[in-house]
């Protein structure tokens, strides 16, 4: 398994989009990416309606990502294989506190 993928499951692949991909959707309304997932290039489609309510807060996950270097805490992209089209996102606010705890948010298209 490659980097870009972060978890999978038989109808779903976790992925972190590169940041030119976040950058990007900043731009445009709809977009085509890249991926490798399973050892194979696959292009994803990120709809118009990705991240939904989150769109705000791309540019925030750009900004953090690129600031802390540590590594990924911050989340990745839900694909659905069948359609290779991300539908959903899931992310942590900050690093673990001191008790190990993290706030996860999360949001999925409806079907």
């Amino acid at each position: 398994m490659d980097d870009t993928v972060l978890g999978t499951s038989r109808r779903t692949w976790l992925v972190r989009p590169p940041d030119e991909v976040l950058a990007t959707r900043l731009e445009l309304y709809a977009l085509d990416a890249d991926l490798v997932m399973d050892d194979r290039v696959r292009s994803v489609h990120f709809p118009a309606s990705w991240p939904g309510d989150a769109l705000p807060l791309v540019s925030n996950w750009l900004e953090l990502r690129r600031s802390d270097r540590r590594g990924e805490p911050w989340g990745g992209t839900v694909v659905e294989r069948a359609t290779q089209r991300a539908i959903g996102t899931i992310g942590c606010k900050a690093w673990p506190d001191g008790t190990g705890s993290v706030e996860v948010g999360y949001g999925v298209e409806r079907a």
